[in-house]
């Protein structure tokens, strides 16, 4: 929630209450599948959608060891190749969302290691 002064806050408890979350999980084929299918429409080939859909897992795991809070998802995915204008662009793309999943400090900053870790694991990986 946005608080004046800061990028954000945590949200209220009493708020936080009305909500319920609902997680699905989507296998890795059926995941691949999709950015697959969306990375062809770039002129991508399939070994660089595998690439790509390794991010989740990679940042799973990351986010496992508690160095990140969040992971990326398919709809991060599927975000960063449906605005690219080419194959180059995806790689931008994703690192305009490592915000996405890192943490926010106390004074409403970006974890400036977390995003680090996650745009080193992206040029490493795309």
């Amino acid at each position: 929630m946005n608080i004046k002064g800061y990028q954000s806050a945590r949200i209220d408890e009493a708020l936080k209450d009305r909500f319920r979350l609902f997680y699905q999980e989507m296998s890795e084929e059926d995941t691949h599948n999709i950015v697959e299918e969306k990375y062809k429409r770039l002129g991508g080939k399939s070994i660089s959608a595998k690439a790509i859909v390794s991010l989740i897992g990679s940042t799973r795991e990351i986010q496992e060891t508690g160095n990140i809070p969040r992971s990326f998802s398919i709809r991060h995915l599927s975000e960063a190749i449906d605005t690219a204008d080419n194959i180059g662009e995806v790689k931008k793309k994703m690192i305009e969302l490592v915000n996405n999943i890192v943490a926010i400090d106390s004074d409403g900053k970006f974890n400036d290691s977390q995003v680090k870790l996650v745009t080193a694991l992206i040029k490493k990986t795309i």
